[in-house]
């Protein structure tokens, strides 16, 4: 790119290619091959070139020594005395002290002993022996410490005023700019007031590493390249890596002859010397050519990265690109000075810097804004889709029907849909059309879902083929498909294919969460979400032909002429945004979060209809043993009344008897009352029948049916339930029941449902009360936001902690009261457990000491909870 070119070196080693996941677009770097062709200044070690710019001094001080002692390597300006009478060149100092006055070794000593590794200091007023003043930069790495000296410039307040005021101004218009070329504008303009510089450019990376001049500051008399694109061979991968560990680069004479660094004693040879993080490192000599061939005689460039601050890497400059989100290179601010060498003191450069972080801060903010709006359009749109799909969405756990949902302004016609939500997805992804399918082992949702322009639906499952083995389980962002693809496939896909595409798998790489809460292991086993873009046929505007050319001794020669070179491009789509693709991420991680869900809610189905088919089981035992006993004692007592009838009967007329009434008499008096008592046993065992098969009726009904929900206060609930009990509570010595904690507490609920829980709750504190003290029931409420727990305290026998659970279990009887010997169901607490769920709460068994507590807890009327009581409810 033109003005980066100008400020960073042309040269460089190899870098690995940006990470597919924390670098989307430029996933499009490794999965179409649109890296900028390596060159042989990729493999140039930029960040150890051996020399430096004449315009300060270098040195290389070991660690641990003390300053005087540990001087390993220094640049050849540097020196001591006269030149060597041998050879007429300076002598190079070997130790500090020959150099720097003393209170500024004393300075440096204190600088070094406390700097850690990898920080950075600026020293002013650094004073050397022959009474010059400089700026000092110390940058401490993990093997070497280098200390550079820049010439001090004399104080100009008013400049500083200036300085200071045009950064104010600059940030305060930056944090109001509404687009990335407002930003872009107001950054160059105002950098270009602080620094003096002929030229500053404001340009952004595009996904091939090109780049594209956004805005542009210059002064008269001096050419534009404004909307003109850099090739990515301008700025090479280990060019751009050093930003990595240093935002700014600064040549401010690129005419000037460079120095080189001289090993002193047996300190290590100056090509091994990494200058990745000096501000004087030296230039590579194709890029001084660049800049001359320019008519730049001064260049400048600080990065812009959106995200983290971009970190050193101290060890391994050259091998790796910026970053994606974390500190991602996103462009530079380039400046070009034509008119002679241009200083630039360290306070401009500083300024310079706060400008770029301000910039970075803009541009990521807007970029955040605009994701942030095309993941709630997404958002906004999944639901009917996911519907269509036939999968439950993030914000409900109920399977819609498939075919869509009642009033969908969606359309399905042949597997192609239309509508609001269809064209809302696709302009929130940036695309023209999507499809969601399986893999080639059968279709993982019900059918393929197409939206807007697709392929056939046999092209696209030849595609799905190719992708799953090109592609495996890797998403694929591409502006020219067909380039990738073999020829039948393209010919497959029609004469007007797609050349964009992003294909993102259902089933991720091994290892990787896709879905918050959910392990890689459950994700699907295969399956696409793709997203198409047609051809934009458009004219690209270089600066100059975009080539190196090698001479005789192949050493490369950049373009002499920058002149505007237009060139048309055909076969490609537009560019995928970085926020297009993290938009088509957040709407296949709904569909993988919603395939999830269902396959969880059809194991949750299948789990209650077993428990279910369990209880139906248990309860057809249970009704059987606990009903055959009362059956039994109504047919024996009623042959035992028939044969007491026949007796009494037969010898009232027996003729051959003789009369004896008295005798008579007593007979039918015991006759009379043993038919009474085994008539009273006959309707006994019949209520028990009756009490029995009413406790069914009402488990089988218990928490169906909610439809007269209102808001009742829990007084007069409780109050309503001792209209039924009361009676039974009344016969209990001393028995007290208190409502004070109740307050003016109200719940939403089912009035004549919800009564039966208190029914059952105080029937059975009478019935598993304890003998040796009297029954004291307490029932109180507390409110927490939207929700009221209800706490039904008793001092009866209570249970074991290990019955918690179990308690609420049908038919399960886990104690029996010396008070009460009666035999129920066990039904009770099981119809409160199903009304209460069937209410959107919960309730629970807690033992006391004496005594048990239930407590339960209901949601407010609208509250989520309530909006599907049915589905609490079992068939």
């Amino acid at each position: 790119m033109s003005q980066d070119v100008a400020s960073q070196d042309v040269v460089g080693p190899d870098v690995a290619s940006p990470d597919v996941e924390t670098r989307p677009v430029e996933t499009r770097d490794v999965d179409d091959g649109r890296v900028a062709d390596e060159t042989p200044c990729d493999r140039e070690p930029v960040h150890l070139p051996g020399t430096v710019q004449p315009h300060g001094m270098l040195f290389v001080l070991q660690p641990g020594a003390d300053a005087v002692d540990r001087l390993v390597a220094a640049s050849s300006n540097a020196f001591d005395g006269p030149a060597d009478p041998a050879d007429a060149r300076p002598v190079p100092v070997s130790r500090l002290d020959d150099l720097l006055a003393a209170d500024a070794l004393v300075r440096l000593e204190r600088v070094l002993d406390e700097l850690h590794a990898e920080d950075g200091v600026v020293l002013e007023q650094l004073a050397t022996r022959d009474g010059r003043h400089w700026t000092g930069l110390i940058h401490k790495g993990a093997s070497q410490v280098l200390l550079e000296l820049e010439p001090e410039q004399v104080p100009d307040p008013s400049a500083t005023r200036r300085i200071l005021l045009s950064l104010n101004q600059a940030i305060e218009a930056l944090r109001h700019a509404p687009d990335a070329a407002s930003v872009c504008g107001i950054a160059a303009r105002h950098l270009r007031e602080i620094t003096g510089f002929d030229r500053v450019m404001a340009y952004r990376f595009m996904p091939d590493w090109s780049g594209e001049v956004l805005a542009e500051a210059a002064g008269p008399g001096v050419g534009s390249y404004l909307g003109l694109v850099f090739p990515a061979s301008d700025i090479p991968a280990a060019a751009r890596a050093l930003y990595a560990s240093n935002r700014l680069r600064l040549i401010p004479d690129a005419r000037a002859r460079q120095v080189p660094l001289q090993a002193i004693g047996d300190g290590p040879a100056a090509g091994t010397i990494d200058l990745a993080r000096a501000v004087l490192r030296g230039v590579a000599p194709v890029h001084l050519e660049y800049l001359g061939n320019m008519n730049v005689h001064a260049s400048m460039s600080v990065a812009i990265s959106i995200g983290a601050e971009p970190t050193s890497t101290p060890a391994g400059i050259g091998r790796a690109e910026p970053s994606a989100m974390a500190g991602r290179l996103w462009g530079l601010l380039a400046c070009h000075h034509q008119h002679g060498p241009l200083a630039v003191d360290h306070m401009q450069r500083q300024a310079a810097e706060t400008i770029a972080q301000a910039l970075s801060w803009r541009l990521g903010e807007l970029a955040e804004a605009e994701a942030g709006r095309r993941v709630a359009a997404v958002q906004l749109a999944q639901p009917e889709i996911l519907a269509v799909l036939g999968l439950p969405d993030a914000t409900t756990d109920r399977v819609p029907a498939s075919g869509g949902t009642a009033g969908s302004t969606a359309e399905i016609d042949h597997g192609t849909m239309h509508g609001a939500a269809a064209t809302a997805l696709l302009d929130a992804c940036g695309a023209s059309g999507l499809a969601v399918l399986g893999s080639r082992d059968g279709d993982l949702l019900h059918d393929c879902l197409r939206v807007g322009a697709v392929p056939p639906a046999e092209a696209l499952r030849r595609l799905v083929v190719w992708l799953d083995d090109a592609r495996g389980t890797q998403s694929l962002v591409t502006d020219r498909l067909e380039s990738l693809l073999p020829a039948d496939l393209v010919q497959a896909l029609g004469p007007d294919h797609p050349c964009g595409l992003m294909a993102n798998p259902l089933a991720e790489a091994s290892g990787r969460d896709v879905v918050p809460g959910h392990a890689a292991g459950q994700a699907p086993s295969g399956g696409w979400v793709l997203w198409f873009r047609p051809e934009l046929r458009r004219q690209v505007s270089w600066a100059g032909y975009k080539s190196l050319t090698p001479d005789a001794s192949g050493r490369l020669h950049p373009r002499a002429s920058f002149a505007a070179w237009r060139e048309e491009v055909a076969g490609r789509s537009a560019v995928w945004s970085e926020d297009c693709v993290a938009a088509a991420r957040q709407f296949r991680d709904a569909v993988v979060a919603s395939l999830l869900r269902r396959g969880a809610l059809v194991a949750q189905e299948a789990a209650l209809l077993r428990r279910r088919n369990e209880a139906i089981s248990f309860f057809a035992d249970a009704a059987t043993h606990d009903l055959r006993e009362p059956l039994w004692q109504v047919q024996v007592l009623s042959g035992l009344i028939r044969d007491g009838l026949q007796e009494l009967f037969g010898s009232a007329v027996d003729p051959t008897a003789p009369a004896d009434p008295i005798r008579q008499g007593i007979a039918r008096e015991a006759a009379d009352l043993e038919l009474e008592t085994m008539a009273g046993l006959v309707v006994t065992s019949a209520g028990r029948m009756r009490t029995m098969i009413d406790d069914l009726a009402r488990f089988a009904v218990a928490g169906r049916d909610l439809d007269r929900l209102a808001t009742v206060p829990l007084r007069r609930l409780v109050e309503e339930a001792l209209e039924d009990v009361g009676a039974a509570l009344r016969e209990v010595p001393d028995a007290v029941l208190s409502l004070d904690g109740l307050g003016e507490e109200c719940v939403a609920c089912d009035p004549t449902q919800f009564r039966r829980v208190f029914q059952n709750l105080i029937s059975n504190s009478i019935k598993y009360r304890d003998a040796a003290r009297p029954l004291r029931v307490e029932v109180t409420a507390r409110r927490s936001g939207r929700m009221v727990q209800v706490d039904f305290d008793d001092n009866g026998i209570g249970f074991e902690p290990a019955d918690c659970e179990a308690i609420f279990e049908p038919f399960r009887r886990l104690g029996r009261s010396a008070l009460n010997t009666e035999e129920g169901l066990g039904l009770g607490l099981a119809i409160c457990q199903r009304i209460v769920e069937a209410h959107g709460g919960t309730i629970d068994a807690t033992p006391l000491v004496p005594g048990a507590r239930f407590s339960f807890v209901l949601h407010d009327r609208d509250s989520p909870s309530l909006a599907h009581p049915e589905e609490h409810a079992d068939a």
